[in-house]
């Protein structure tokens, strides 16, 4: 068995006039870049890709594991 250390984070942005979350305003991929900027920072591998794997989290997960 091998353990999958991981990581989870949650940002929240404001809008400086509203005060409202204006973080889901942000496009996937920037997301993906936020995701892999901070894993390079932190020394983490990034995850496969689910669109480059074609399977759910369960899914990869057991077959990484196999």
């Amino acid at each position: 068995m091998q353990i999958n250390h991981h990581a989870h984070m949650e940002f929240f942005m404001l809008d400086e006039r509203t005060g409202k979350n204006v973080f889901y305003t942000i496009n996937r991929q920037r997301l993906r870049e936020i995701q892999s900027e901070v894993a390079e920072i932190l020394h983490m591998q990034r995850g496969v890709d689910k669109r480059i794997a074609g399977l759910n989290a369960l899914s990869l997960e057991l077959t990484l594991s196999s």
